[in-house]
């Protein structure tokens, strides 16, 4: 059996929302200034001058500009696709985050134009994958076998490229057919395992309207 890497802890919640407020003022700089200039060739410097930090201050809660990318993921996700199983239904969470996405559709688009290893598309797979083995594991006590992991990774690679498509408007359906479509694609072994969630919220769609 092929071994496999341990898994990278997962980051806490609060860790996730801390400073929220100060984190999207980054963002928002970020959002601003890959309108005008490439991810790749965009500077932290540029960043902290256009949202009026310091450097240090950008370096106490981010490792890098791609870092940025990757807490807005985070944050979006653990809202929505990463509460599946958890406390959201396959179309709950799905829904949840894509109509979040959408709000900060520009930023993610110009953010995924890079072929860096932790840029957008690379980091949200590896993540999404990570948090799928620990759900089964932790959450449901099941091992994470080679069939199961072959379920994960083929859901995984449907989400981020279906999803995607439908944001870019090749996929002519509402926000909500794309999400029932794709929960109807979830291989039946993962959806019968995790779609009724062990902790499940009330009116979990209340939640689209926390920013971004």
């Amino acid at each position: 059996m092929p071994m496999h890497d341990e898994l990278v802890p997962e980051p806490k919640r609060l860790e996730i929302f801390s400073n929220a407020e100060m984190k999207i003022a980054v963002v928002d700089a970020m959002d601003e200034l890959m309108r005008e200039t490439p991810i790749d060739r965009l500077s932290v410097s540029k960043i902290c001058e256009r949202a009026d930090i310091s450097r240090a201050t950008f370096y106490r809660y981010f490792t890098d500009k791609f870092g940025v990318v990757q807490w807005l993921n985070k944050y979006v996700m653990a809202q929505g696709a990463n509460e599946i199983g958890r406390t959201l239904s396959f179309y709950d969470g799905y829904h949840t985050s894509e109509a979040m996405i959408l709000k900060r559709y520009d930023f993610f688009t110009n953010a995924a134009k890079s072929n860096d290893y932790n840029a957008l598309d690379k980091f949200a797979a590896r993540f999404r994958k990570e948090v799928f083995e620990r759900t089964i594991t932790k959450y449901y006590d099941r091992e994470y076998t080679e069939h199961m992991r072959f379920l994960v990774s083929a859901t995984v690679e449907m989400e981020t490229s279906l999803f995607p498509q439908w944001h870019n408007g090749k996929i002519d359906c509402t926000l909500e057919e794309a999400c029932q479509w794709m929960t109807e694609c979830v291989p039946r072994e993962l959806f019968e395992l995790m779609n009724e969630p062990i902790n499940p919220v009330r009116n979990p769609r209340a939640r689209i309207g926390l920013r971004p």
